[in-house]
């Protein structure tokens, strides 16, 4: 267990940049100790704060099969070897929330849905 003062020195340490009001927002959800999944999960909200769709948009192309769409089948793929895996049931709502009907999604809707 770490506090959540010395937590957040050491992951500015790690590069990572939360705010005051990112870390008074995360003590009024979790409380002031931390175990390592929630310093990892601290880390990981922290760490790319700039996040937006455009960002998203340059990562889903760099990882495209043709840097223009992602089929959700890759988008499987990429979730499996890059990402966090899935269980069928979370990626079963992905593909009912996010793709629908689609089966296919250029990089920029992808990004934008999920920005």
């Amino acid at each position: 267990m770490m506090d959540l003062k010395t937590a957040a020195e050491f992951i500015r340490q790690l590069g990572a940049t939360p705010s005051q009001a990112e870390l008074v927002e995360y003590s009024a959800t979790c409380g002031n100790s931390l175990n390592f999944d929630q310093l990892k999960e601290l880390l990981a909200l922290s760490m790319y704060p700039k996040e937006d769709a455009a960002y998203l948009q340059k990562v889903l192309v760099s990882l495209s099969k043709d840097q223009e769409k992602i089929e959700f089948p890759h988008f499987e793929y990429i979730m499996a070897n890059y990402g966090e895996p899935m269980t069928a049931e979370e990626l079963a709502a992905v593909k009912s929330i996010v793709f629908g009907n689609n089966n296919v999604l250029t990089c920029g809707e992808l990004a934008a849905k999920v920005a």
